[in-house]
């Protein structure tokens, strides 16, 4: 009997799981286990990486797919394209855990990226337990996780995706719209295995070479940029988020570190700045003199269309005036 699948947007708590799921499709890997566990963690804890995860849907879950992604600095992008060594995932992640946090941009430097010129993203790594399409599990994988990776992207004004990646499974990204553009040597002291699997090549699209209208699959989903309507800031991003996995507002404020009160005031400022850019929007919201309601009714009203117009939860602004 086939084991069904849960696909889900990356979360704290996935770190252990990703990096087990890495070891089973890379058996000589060395042992991450001391650092890229916690390392991933931090990593999501601060919205620096986003991506899908799918497990299998069982007592004892086990994570079959994860794809990863991040957002370089324009310098780093251009020195890799015009001098490219393999496994910048590694080199990368090794840089960040030594100390060096400016080779991911922080949200706050998305933000400013994302409303000007648009962002350099780089696929971290895409793993999945199987890559052998004669498998029907295999295809099944793919198939749970790609809605949720294109969820995880779109809001985001991308102007470039990258993806290094083996080339005996390249035909995953250009099935996906992301043409083959370079290849680079597999051995390389920063290798992820003693051994590794192979040639590597980089994938990728951009606008300048390919117009969002010609794209196809997933590069189509990825180039394709909804400016949001109210520009909501991080704090307030931050806050929604939680509220969309289901956090009471107690829950929020010990997540986000702040008091409850505080929280209520946010949601306060959310609520003006809504009705403020769109003086309708809760129009179908009972008056304050229907009693206590109102409030719960505003937020309902709120998060329901926040979690259909993922482009409002994209770092954009820094601060409204």
């Amino acid at each position: 009997m086939a084991e069904t699948l849960r696909a889900r947007a990356m979360r704290a708590g996935d770190g252990a799981a990703v990096v087990e799921l890495w070891k089973r499709y890379l058996p000589n890997t060395e042992n991450w286990d001391a650092w890229l566990p916690d390392l991933l963690e931090q990593l999501v804890q601060k919205d620096i990486v986003l991506g899908g995860v799918v497990f299998t849907d069982s007592k004892q879950p086990r994570c079959v797919a994860a794809g990863i992604t991040c957002f370089l600095p324009q310098s780093t992008v251009d020195d890799f394209v015009a001098r490219p060594k393999p496994y910048l995932n590694r080199r990368l992640l090794v840089r960040f855990r030594d100390g060096d946090t400016s080779v991911f941009l922080s949200p706050e430097e998305q933000a400013r990226q994302n409303a000007d010129a648009g962002l350099e993203m780089f696929v971290l790594e895409y793993c999945q337990e199987t890559f052998d399409f004669e498998q029907q599990w295999a295809h099944e994988i793919l198939n749970a996780i790609v809605p949720v990776y294109i969820a995880s992207h779109t809001g985001f004004n991308i102007k470039r995706c990258l993806h290094e990646t083996e080339l005996v499974v390249g035909h995953i990204q250009e099935a996906g719209g992301n043409p083959f553009l370079f290849e680079v040597a597999p051995q390389d002291p920063f290798s992820l295995s003693d051994i590794g699997h192979g040639p590597r090549g980089v994938y990728g699209v951009s606008r300048e070479s390919l117009t969002a209208d010609k794209a196809t699959g997933i590069a189509k989903s990825l180039l394709y940029c909804q400016s949001p309507k109210f520009q909501l800031v991080l704090q307030e991003q931050k806050l929604v988020h939680h509220a969309l996995e289901g956090l009471t507002d107690v829950e929020i404020a010990e997540a986000i570190g702040v008091s409850r009160d505080r929280i209520r005031q946010i949601w306060q400022r959310i609520y003006a700045h809504l009705e403020d850019v769109d003086p309708e929007f809760f129009s179908s919201v009972a008056s304050p003199v229907e009693g206590m309601k109102r409030g719960g009714e505003r937020r309902r009203v709120s998060v329901a269309y926040l979690r259909s117009h993922p482009e409002e939860l994209r770092p954009r602004v820094l601060r409204r005036n």
